[in-house]
This record gives structure tokens, sequence and C-alpha cells, in this order.
């Protein structure tokens, strides 16, 4: 059995209510009334009503807590998941959608419980971002979600030993099966934090996350980048930049490049070791 709590509140609120459980919830999606955030399997909404209920002294939203059974998880998807278009670079769309050409990449996504279906401002500015950078190093995608990022490299032409991890033993899977459904291979997915990940000198980390993950793995991140590497972050909020720029400086990072959608940051930065 699944849980979702459905959030009722404004376009402006929304993202901040959403930004405050980034580490609750497994997979989010947004509503023309507010968003859902959907809970691991088995994990009930109990231990957050204190949380919620606090935060309605300081936000002004509704909430209700909603059962999901799990062979209903993929209609939920089916009902609310659109193709998505990135310019005429790369569209993403999943097996019950229409074959449309036209674009240079196109990547079959079926999202089941993995976050990552590049409807989100983080997702879209990424890939936004990865059209103008080189995939031919030793790649990292750290966070994965549903292995987007990881196999868009692969289309861009990234050498073969790509390493993606994610914390989500299911979202791991979906990887897997994502990356079969695309034809690509050479991607190594593996379940853990960044503990999983041994290899170093990496020419470029892709790190679609959150601030405070981004934080506390900034150092380990930076010392698995070669001299020269970049990282691209994002799921970072406006608000959030400067605090995660700040962080970046002091370890020896320089940023190059600057997106920004919809009060969310993406931020491309080279590793200059002292």
């Amino acid at each position: 059995m699944y849980y979702a709590i459905d959030f009722v509140t404004s376009e402006e609120q929304t993202e901040v209510i959403n930004a405050l459980f980034l580490e609750d919830f497994e997979a989010v999606e947004f509503t023309d009334s507010g968003f859902s955030g959907y809970f691991p399997k088995g994990m009930k909404a109990d231990a957050l009503l204190p949380k919620l209920k606090d935060l309605q002294d300081a936000y002004d939203f509704s909430f209700s807590v909603r059962e999901i059974k799990e062979e209903n998880w993929n209609a939920q998807w089916e009902a609310g998941f659109q193709p998505v278009e990135i310019g005429d670079f790369c569209r993403i769309y999943a097996d019950f959608h229409e074959q449309k050409d036209g674009f240079v990449h196109q990547i079959l996504i079926n999202p089941k419980m993995a976050f990552g279906t590049g409807h989100h401002e983080t997702t879209h500015m990424m890939i936004r971002a990865m059209e103008h950078l080189a995939m031919d190093g030793k790649i990292l995608d750290f966070g994965t979600g549903t292995g987007i990022l990881a196999i868009l490299a692969r289309k861009m032409g990234a050498p073969a030993g790509i390493i993606a991890n994610d914390i989500e033993a299911p979202a791991v899977e979906n990887c897997q099966e994502n990356m079969v459904i695309n034809g690509v291979n050479g991607i190594d997915f593996r379940l853990g934090g960044i503990d999983i990940v041994q290899e170093t000198g990496f020419d470029l980390v892709l790190a679609n996350i959150n601030r405070n993950v981004i934080l506390a793995s900034m150092k380990p991140l930076v010392d698995r980048l070669k001299t020269g590497g970049q990282v691209l972050f994002s799921g970072i909020m406006k608000q959030d930049y400067q605090m995660v720029k700040d962080k970046c400086q002091e370890y020896g990072l320089v940023e190059q490049m600057y997106l920004e959608l919809n009060n969310w940051v993406c931020t491309l930065f080279l590793y200059k070791k002292d």
C-alpha cells in the first residue's frame, strides 16, 4: 500500500511548501490546486502530521491523506503524465503516448515510483544545460531517479561506464528498465548514497537533488571530481542559491552557468583545485 498527501494551496506557496518536504516524499506530482507528495511503499503519513499542523500556522494550505493501491500507481501517472518537450533537443514521453518526430533525442520513461519525468523545473533545466555540455568523459549521475539524465548522456555520446546511484531500490530497478527500453547500455546503476561510489576522477557530476543533500554531499562530490571537472546542480530554490554557491566556492568550485525557472535554479560549477 502507498500513501500520499494532497496539498491545496496557492501557486506561490506550492514551491515553498514542497521544498520543506523534499526529504519526506519519494515522488511529487504538481496539480492545478497545489501538489501531491508520495511516500515510499509501506510508510504512512502519521509521522508527518505534527509537522503539517505546525506549518499551517505559518502557511495557508490544507491537506488530505490518501491511500493508493499498488496496482493503481501506473494509472495515477498515466492520468497526469504528458510528454515533455525541451525545444527540439529532447522529448520525454511514456509508452502510452503517440510517437512524434523532430527531436534530437527522445527518451521513453515509465516512471513508476521514481522521481524525474522532466516535468519538474529542476529536471527540465538539467536537460537544457546538458545540451551545451560535452558528454565525452567519466560521468556520475548522483541521485538518478528514473535515470533520465544518465540515459540522455549516453544518447549524447557519453562513453560506457556512467555511474548512476539512488538510495531507493524501486528507483534503481526502474532505471534499469528504462535503460533497456531506450536501447542504451553502459550505465552502472547502483543502490546507495555517495559511499557506493568509490571511484574518482569524474569529468562531470550530474546532481539533480535538493539543497540539503547538495550541502551535505559537497565535499565527497568534489573529492570525486578531477581537476577541471564540472558539477551540474539543480533542485535548488532561488532563496537558497547563495547558500549553495558560497559552499561551492569554499571547495574550489567556480560558477560557469546559471539557469532559473519558476523560482528554481540550476547551476554549473568548474572544479579548480588550489
